[in-house]
């Protein structure tokens, strides 16, 4: 807004010299607008935005609390639900003008499982007992087993047929959508199972040579137990 005057000076002999005419503008007040409150998940990072108007028009000078930032525009990453005021001034003497927004962080599930048994021989039927913590209810997920089979149940079992070693992740998606997961390499231990053969010379004996030669063609066997049929 802006208003005119004029100026009149008369001296002391009472003498009136010319009117001079001046302009006065008055600023409008300062005004901010922040960006609404928001959700995040732990971990994640949000922008907050805040703009000004009114005052001498700018450039304006913004200050955040908690923040080095002096910029309209941050990126913020807060640990836990945490409110951000910024404060705004154009360097002309009008009165400073502050705005608040709150960002909500959802906390990520606490993963953990425990495989029981961890190693066997095959097929190894392994029990999951998911030890997974949650602040939320409803909480899904989905296993991968390494061997190219998935479950979404809470506590599966499932059967290795093959020997080796398994890597075992456990994804865990909270109710407001925040994902975690654990991954345990090589967790599961597969033995394989010995394969039994022999072979037998002669394959028929007589009285007068009763005797039989038992040659071992077994693979993977530590420890023998000879069954004869006698």
């Amino acid at each position: 807004m802006t208003a005119g005057f004029s100026v009149a000076v008369t001296d002391s002999m009472g003498c009136i010299g010319a009117s001079v005419p001046d302009t006065i503008t008055v600023n409008p007040p300062l005004a901010i607008t922040i960006s609404l409150n928001d959700t995040i998940c732990e971990g994640e990072t949000t922008s907050i935005s805040a703009v000004a108007t009114g005052g001498n028009g700018g450039p304006y000078a913004f200050s955040w609390n908690s923040l080095s930032d002096i910029t309209a525009q941050v990126n913020v990453s807060p640990i836990s639900t945490t409110s951000y005021v910024v404060t705004v001034n154009d360097g002309c003497g009008t009165p400073a003008v502050n705005a608040a927004t709150t960002i909500l962080v959802n906390p990520l599930p606490v993963v953990d499982f425990t495989p029981v048994p961890a190693s066997g021989c095959a097929p190894l039927i392994v029990l999951f007992d998911n030890n997974t913590t949650s602040v939320t209810n409803g909480t899904s997920f989905t296993w991968y087993f390494g061997d190219g089979f998935n479950s979404n149940d809470i506590e599966p079992s499932h059967t290795y047929t093959e020997p080796g070693f398994y890597t075992v992740i456990l994804k865990a998606v909270s109710s407001e959508g925040c994902i975690n997961e654990l991954v345990q390499n090589d967790v599961i231990e597969v033995f394989p199972v010995p394969d039994a053969n022999l072979a037998v010379s002669p394959m028929v004996g007589s009285i007068l040579y009763p005797y039989i030669n038992f040659t071992d063609l077994s693979h993977g066997a530590t420890i023998w137990n000879w069954d004869f049929g006698d």
